[in-house]
Parts: structure tokens; sequence; C-alpha cells
């Protein structure tokens, strides 16, 4: 079949790409940089689309031609500066839809969520609704398919999940009692090429869940024993209080924790998994085997680890930037700082303007690593700054590199330590 596939980039469209490639389907993926994907798949046919501005029917019709099948992986788990539920749950992909009515697309799969019903309050399963709704009202075939908690090998909650199960001590909401069915992201990819089949179901809202209801203590402590930990304890945390915390996390760049989201976890994650079992013809695989089928890895141990030394490598570096600018400006003897300035050759008023503006430069560095997006960009900047500052001490007053508190020699460790956040903060999937 020819299909359009949207969201092909992300951790469940990833897969879903590569089970139709599996499967000998000619696949058109809607992505925003198609030359960064073509050389890793140049069987698929990549187009530029942005998902923020493709709203209109006009915008897609042009994309659909002998299309026989839509199917709409894109999703997000929270808001950003850029991009919004509004528009990339409900206004493009309900814009889609009717685009692919109007050009005769046989059929549309659409990846909706667990909790997108009419008991649903966050604008998450909201957003979702809204665009199921639109589905629905059309005269075309289509599927609508709603998971739990989807895990499998790129799962970024997973990576959360997996981090919080290596601490050395369990945090838990509520005691962790939510109740899940977490469903593999092999089973889902393989329930969506099972609706492709011409003699699948049309207009129908399936369930897409694991066999196993589980708390979510219960997969902390079945990710800890994967990673072949020691068990250890566990502590919990009335929801109330780490929801007055959420204003505070926003640093953190961590989708998952924002107050929506744990509301949703609060919620539940249930359903019955019959129909997807009669669907698939064999009941969803269970976590246990999956895990038992995917051994932990070094470098499953290693980002286990590290999750949390992100936003905590951040913080360290932004306390560097902000407090040497606050002992620069306020408590560093000024004569003292003039005096080194001299060696330079400034004088007269370029005095201070060149100790209080350095001041400053270190501050807003600090600062931006809070509020500035892209963080990478500003750790660039950062890696220039230090570059320049050493190369003309080292110039000036190569002396420095022999001081005994290594007051330049430090900028080595420090240099190294913005180059991991960097890697640490490449944009993932």
């Amino acid at each position: 079949m020819n299909i359009l596939l949207t969201g092909s980039t992300g951790f469940i469209g990833s897969h879903i790409l590569a089970k139709l490639i599996q499967s000998n389907h000619q696949v058109t993926a809607c992505v925003r940089n198609p030359s960064q994907q073509q050389a890793r798949f140049p069987q698929v046919n990549f187009v530029s689309v942005d998902f923020m501005q493709a709203t209109s029917i006009e915008d897609w019709l042009p994309l659909l031609s002998d299309i026989d099948v839509v199917i709409n992986a894109v999703g997000i788990i929270s808001e950003t500066k850029n991009q919004s539920f509004a528009t990339l749950h409900t206004d493009a992909p309900s814009a889609l839809f009717s685009a692919a009515e109007k050009a005769g697309v046989k059929r549309i799969i659409q990846i909706s969520a667990l909790g997108a019903d009419d008991q649903a309050t966050s604008q998450y399963h909201l957003s979702k609704l809204a665009a199921d709704d639109v589905l629905a009202s059309l005269s075309l075939d289509w599927v609508i398919l709603k998971p739990s908690l989807v895990y499998g090998n790129g799962a970024k909650s997973m990576g959360l999940f997996r981090a919080m199960a290596a601490l050395p001590i369990i945090p838990l909401i509520d005691g962790g009692t939510q109740k899940m069915q977490p469903i593999y992201v092999d089973d889902l990819a393989d329930t969506i090429v099972a609706c492709l089949d011409q003699d699948a179901p049309s207009q129908l809202i399936l369930d897409v869940v694991g066999p196993d209801e589980m708390s979510m203590k219960d997969l902390l402590l079945k990710q800890r024993q994967w990673l072949g930990l020691k068990s250890t304890q566990t502590i919990s945390t009335p929801l109330k209080w780490v929801l007055r915390l959420m204003p505070f996390t926003r640093w953190l760049d961590e989708p998952a924790l924002t107050a929506d989201s744990l509301k949703m976890l609060q919620r539940g994650n249930t359903a019955d998994a019959s129909p997807i079992t009669k669907l698939l013809g064999k009941a969803p695989e269970s976590m246990g085997s999956a895990l038992t089928k995917n051994q932990a890895s070094s470098a499953d141990h290693w980002y286990a680890g590290l999750y949390f030394m992100r936003p905590l490598l951040r913080l360290g570096i932004a306390f560097i930037w902000i407090w040497t600018a606050i002992i620069s400006a306020f408590f560093y003897p000024q004569e003292e700082s003039y005096q080194l300035l001299r060696q330079f050759g400034l004088g007269g008023i370029m005095l201070p303007i060149a100790l209080y503006g350095s001041a400053l430069l270190d501050l807003i560095l600090g600062v931006a690593l809070f509020f500035y997006q892209p963080l990478r960009r500003v750790l660039w900047v950062q890696i220039g700054v230090i570059i320049g500052y050493t190369l003309l001490i080292s110039f000036v007053l190569p002396e420095y590199w022999l001081h005994p508190f290594g007051e330049i020699s430090k900028n080595i460790p420090m240099l190294l330590a913005i180059l991991t956040l960097i890697i640490m903060s490449k944009k993932e999937n």
C-alpha cells in the first residue's frame, strides 16, 4: 500500500516506520527535515511538513495523491513555546483527516491515547479527543487506537522510570498505587499493520493495552530488577505536595514532569485486553517477557545512572557563572581587579567597563541556562567565552598556568563539563 505517515521521527512513529518498511509498504513520511532522514531510510519518500503550520486542508491535499492509508502518529506529552496541544493534536490532524476524505484516501489510522474520552480533563487528552471526534465524523474507513503507556527501545517515559528505579531510594507518589497496562511498542506497531488488512474492522475505537495490570510501584521495581540492581527502599510523597513543586521543574527539561501528566497518572490507564488480543491473534507481550528478551546493556546502565545528572550538571554550570559574576562585581576587592586589568593595557573609564561588563556577561550566561532555548546554543557561547578568556590570559599572563589554585587550568574540566552537557542535551526523537 501507499501510506502517508506523520510523526515518523518520534518514538512510536519510528517503530511504525520500521514495521511498514519490513512489510514492504511504500511510505511517504512527513518530517521537518527530510534530508536528515533520507540517508537513513533511502526507500522512504520523506517530505517536509511543519505540523505547527499545516492546519488547513490545502496544506495536505498535494501530499495525498495516490495515498491509500494515512497514519497519524504525531504527539507531544507537554507543550513548549513552539509546540501546542491544540495545533499538533487537534488542528493539524483534523485538517489532514478532512483532506484525506476529500482526496479519496481509503483509511485513516489515528494514534490517540487511553483516557481521551468523555471523562478527560487534561489538555493532552482533550486535544487528542477533539481530533478523534473529527475523524469519527467522516465517512471513510477509520481506526482510532488508544494505547496505554508504550514502552520499548527509545521510550522517553521509560527512560525517566528507569532513572527513578536506579536511585538509591525509589520515589513514589501516593505510594505508587497508580494502575496501568503498558503495551510493548512492537505490539502497537503490529496492531497498525493488522489494521492495514482489507478485511480488518473499520470505524473502530480500540484500546491498545498489555496483558498485565500493574501499579507504578510494580513497574519501577521491575525496571530496577531488569537493571540488575539490588533491592532498595521506597519513599512515598503525597500528590498535593508534588504538584506544588511543578512550577519549579521546568528547567529540568523533563516533559513528563507536569501537573497534567501527574493527574493523568493518578487517573489510571487500564482497559480490557481481549479486543487487542483478538485483532493480533495472540496476547500482547507482557513486560516481564519483553524485558527478558532485551537484557540491560552498559548503555542502559549509563543512561539510567546519568539521567538526573543532566539537570544537576546544568545547575552546577549555571551556579559557577552566576557566582563568578556576583563575586567579581560585589565582593572581590575592586582595586585588585583593576590592577589585573591594567596588565591588559586598560585604564581610566575602561576599567569599570571591563570589570562590570564581564561580570554582566557571566551573569547572563548563567541565567540563560534556565530560560533560553535551545540550550545548546548557550553552551556553545559559554565554550567560546571560556576559550577566549583562556587564550587572552595565556598570552598576557602565562604565569597563571602555574598558579597553585589552578585559576586557568580549571577551565579544562569546565570545558569538558559543558561539552558533556551539550552531548546530553542533543535533541531526542
